[in-house]
Parts: structure tokens; sequence; C-alpha cells
């Protein structure tokens, strides 16, 4: 398979190339970029923020969209009634195959995020090379390390997120990949991306520098620190791969506890600017904003076991126990979540139907997410990683105590655990759920499908674009419902 290449040079002004099979034009413009070090530190710059822009979808516009939300009513954490990005007709009951085609009107669900992504790994690629090639950047060279770390850490980034969503995609370590490529398995995929990040922790930890404030806006960011965020990364990216229970049982669990233990100090939260295309999230606005996805009954009966985990098949609230509203010793059920009994389309489906909407992200939903953070990586989530690291490694104790140290108690207000097993896993999937709602992109999907509980026909990974594989050309397939083989592609029954 060839697949030509242009550089994107876009990644300055933030627009998405058409698609990733293009002929590469020589442009001078781009001629100019590449041989200029100023325009190569221009070009990582905005690494960090396309990549994580196009997880958070900064654009809200055709082209842009995440499958962030689509992952999160799939795993039943979250509920919709409206048929944006797809969601209903992912989170459909029972489930049905992905309609994997370009003249479906949600096809950029999985395609925008699969292009955005290459572009994000053909530039960090770009920057390597030359790198490797001698230029240097900034006064005497200073800065090459640093550029170098970010470069690595993206093209990692880009590589590993490709391997969580997709079953399989094209690898690319070098140029030399842009002219003949294949594709590789996700596992394959996953693999290189934290060899990547890997490279970019070994030069930080030899180099020493600070971020310009502006690559990720709202903290400083050290070469110790930066090395902390690509150790959790990498924790991520190991655990949430798998795809079935028995995957996640291979886990190489004292790694997870290495790279963890190495990893992040402070929530990973960029400072938004509220503007469109830049540092902005609308994967939180038009996910959990009032009136757009709300949270699904069955975490409502997380937190109050008495609530059933459906909505009444009469469609009236009435008919719940305290009209659905809940009752726990867990002080975030008044923190996080708000008692709202408003929904809608029932032809859809009551089983969307709920009690509670979810309220944390609220502060930066209303202020148009000028000057709020936008939380992808929750210090939480390390220590929750952390600790299931523990609990596979037998060391209840140790499991028990970052439980009772964390958000367990110290947001939630909840009585301390023992250190028996069972409690231990309990707490473990009890925070997960409870404390991690939107906070990275397909945490909750990634955690329900590790642990075989997506809902029976659930696809376990995206296929790849349709009008990628037109492109090669290749075969179009899809995964959903009956398509896929079953425990590998598709979920051979859940929680439900």
């Amino acid at each position: 398979m060839k697949i030509l290449y242009i550089i994107p040079i876009f990644l300055l002004a933030f627009v998405s190339c058409e698609d990733l099979n293009v002929e590469n034009l020589n442009s001078p413009d781009t001629e100019t970029v590449l041989s200029d070090s100023d325009g190569i530190e221009s070009i990582t710059a905005g690494l960090f923020k396309f990549w994580f822009s196009v997880g958070h979808d900064a654009s809200y516009s055709f082209g842009t969209e995440t499958p962030a939300r689509a992952m999160w009513y799939m795993a039943d954490c979250g509920t919709v009634f409206w048929s944006n990005f797809g969601a209903v007709d992912l989170s459909m009951e029972p489930r049905e195959a992905y309609i994997n085609d370009v003249t479906y009107p949600y096809h950029w669900v999985g395609e925008a995020y699969y292009k955005n992504m290459y572009d994000v790994l053909t530039s960090s690629t770009d920057v390597i090379n030359i790198l490797d090639n001698g230029m240097q950047i900034g006064g005497n060279g200073e800065d090459t390390d640093m550029v170098k770390a970010v470069a690595y850490f993206t093209q990692g980034l880009a590589n590993g997120y490709l391997g969580l969503i997709f079953d399989k995609s094209v690898l690319i370590s070098t140029i030399d990949d842009y002219e003949t490529m294949e594709f590789s398995s996700y596992k394959d995929v996953v693999a290189k991306g934290i060899e990547q990040i890997e490279k970019a922790i070994e030069i930080c930890e030899n180099s020493e520098f600070i971020l310009p404030t502006s690559w990720i806006p709202g903290d400083e960011w050290s070469n110790v620190e930066l090395a902390r965020l690509a150790h959790s990364y990498i924790a991520r990216l190991l655990v949430y791969s798998s795809r079935n229970l028995t995957q996640n049982s291979q886990v190489d669990w004292t790694k997870v506890l290495e790279h963890t233990e190495k990893g992040i100090k402070k929530d990973f939260a960029p400072l938004g600017d509220g503007v469109a295309g830049s540092w902005k999230s609308y994967f939180h606005m038009k996910t959990a904003a009032s009136g757009w996805g709300k949270i699904d009954m069955r975490i409502v009966n997380m937190l109050d076991p008495n609530i059933p985990s459906t909505f009444p098949e009469s469609g009236l609230y009435t008919d719940l126990p305290n009209n659905g509203l809940a009752i726990s010793d867990d002080q975030r059920l008044n923190i996080d979540f708000e008692y709202n009994t408003e929904n809608s389309r029932p032809d859809r489906g009551y089983y969307r139907w709920t009690t509670y909407r979810y309220k944390r992200l609220d502060d930066y939903i209303n202020n148009n997410g000028i000057n709020k953070r936008i939380i992808d990586f929750r210090l939480s989530e390390n220590e929750l990683l952390m600790a299931e690291a523990k609990y596979n490694l037998d060391d209840y104790e140790g499991a028990a105590t970052l439980i009772n140290n964390g958000t367990r108690i110290t947001r939630g207000g909840l009585a301390a655990i023992g250190n028996t097993k069972e409690e231990v896993w309990n707490a473990i999937w009890y925070e997960r759920n409870i404390e991690l709602i939107l906070s990275g992109i397909g945490i909750e999907y990634f955690d329900m499908r590790r642990f075989d509980q997506l809902q029976k026909g659930t696809m376990l990974h995206f296929p790849v674009p349709a009008q990628q594989l037109q492109l090669i050309p290749a075969e179009i397939y899809t995964y959903g419902g009956e398509f896929g083989v079953p425990g590998e592609d598709i979920s051979i029954g859940g929680w439900k």
C-alpha cells in the first residue's frame, strides 16, 4: 500500500488537511518551514495543542469530530436523546453495526479523528527526522532536546491513541514509512507508541528545560514534569488497550506500577482560552451541558443501589423508588451530580432516560471555557491505575492505602476500606466509575471494554474509516451488532 503525503503545515493555522492520502506538492511554503529552525519550533509548539484538540473537538465543525462522545454513551456512563455525533446510533439497544460509509451523516465520528491523528503523527515524525539530520533549535542548540522530546511524545500519543480506538492503522515511525506502509494491528501500534514515548522520557531525563507556557497553557512543565506526564500516558496505553478481560489479566502490571509511580503529581488540565480551534473542549461543552447528554441510570444505581440501573419501561420517573432521587453516603452525589427528570424523544427508547445529569464541569461550560481548566488526566486516575497495579500484584494493603488516601475519602467522604481482595476491587471499580467521568477521552469505554462489561454487540474498536479504505483501495468492513469476531471485535455480553 502506497500512501503519498504532504507536510501538514496547517498545524500553525490549525486547519485539517483533506485526507491522509494526498500528493506531496513540495510547495515553497513547506520547504521554507522545514528548512528553518524557527519554523520547526513553531510546528512543535502546536503539536500538543493539536493532539489534545483532536480528542476534545476544539472546533466543533465537520471534520473535527471526536469519537469521545459516542464512546461515553456506548459505555453506558452517559445517555443521550439526540442523534449528533452518531451517539444515538452507536448506543441503540440492542446494539447495531457502525455504519462505515462515506455517505453516512456521522462518518466523521471515526474518520476525522483517524485523519487528524495522522496529521499529528506525520508532523512529529518530520520534526524528529530534521533534528536527527543535524538541525539545532535555539541559541547554540539549547532548545533542541526540548523540541525533540515533545515531538517523540506526540508521535507516541498519536500512534498510541490510534491503537486504543481503531482495530488497526498504518504504523509510522520514520519518514521512510510514508511511501510504503501496511496496516499493523492495534497491539503493534500501541507498542510502538509506548516505545516512542519512552524516547521522550529518555530525552527529558538527560536534559533540562521548561516548556513555553503557550505550548501547554496554565502550568509550568519542566523536563521532569513532562517525563512524569509521559509515564502516566504509558500506563494508560498499557492498561486501556485491552479488548477483553483475558487481555486485561495479561497486562504487565509491574510495568504499570513502575510508570504510575513515576507519573504525574498534578492534574494534566490545560487552561482553556475559549477560542474555537484552540484550547477549547466542545467534547465537555456538548456532552454534559444541560439539555445534552445525561448520566446513565447505571451510574445512578452505583451511587444508590436502591435505584434501578435502567429507567422504567413505563417512561414514568414516578415509578422509580423515591422518584429516582438517589440517597448516598458519597458526598459527590450532590457535588458532581444534579437531580434532573427532563427527558425527551421517547420514540428513541425509555432506556435512554434518567434522573440525573453531570454538573462537575458546569464551571467550565458556563464560562465558555475561558480561563478554565480542560481536564484530560486527573491525578486521581494515575493513583487508581497504581492501585489497580498493586491489586493485580496481590498487594491489597498497598492498594487499600492508596484508595483511602484518595478521592474516595477526600471528595466522597466515604468510610475507609479494609485490605481484603473483594473490598479493594469494589472500591477501585466504584472510584473509576464515579471519579473519572468525562476526563480523558474514552476512559469509561476502555474500562467497560477491558472488563467485558459493554453491552452485547457493542464494537470493541472502530474499523478503519471507509474513506481511507476507498483510497487504498481495500474492502470496506465494519463492527457492531452481528459484525465482527465475538470477544475480539464485538462484545459477547456485558453488564446489561
